[in-house]
């Protein structure tokens, strides 16, 4: 049945069926590579194609905590992936302390 909608993979969260997903994401991060970098999200679709949406959040000094959170409604088609990416414009470490990554379908196709 469709309560098995939704499959782990390393890396990767897979859809077994065609649907509108709800897609939702949420971390703290602790540690910025710097006191004014920059860190982002974005969602990947298959290993190719990012998605529109984008989150950023600014350090303003050393010590700084953030917080990245996010959703967005995608369609997908069976065996479709999506992937999490967070990228910095600054070289160095990001630490995150929690973060968590949620799909479901709203409705099937």
């Amino acid at each position: 049945g469709l309560e098995d909608c939704v499959v782990f993979n390393t890396n990767r969260l897979t859809v077994q069926y065609d649907g509108i997903y709800d897609l939702n994401f949420w971390s703290c991060l602790t540690s910025f590579p710097s006191n004014t970098a920059k860190i982002g999200i974005k969602f990947r679709v298959n290993g190719t194609a990012f998605s529109d949406m984008k989150v950023l959040t600014k350090s303003n000094s050393n010590g700084d905590d953030g917080l990245l959170a996010a959703n967005d409604l995608v369609q997908l088609s069976a065996n479709d992936y999506i992937q999490l990416y967070i990228a910095s414009d600054t070289t160095g470490n990001v630490t995150i302390n929690n973060m968590m990554l949620t799909m479901k379908m709203i409705k099937a196709l």
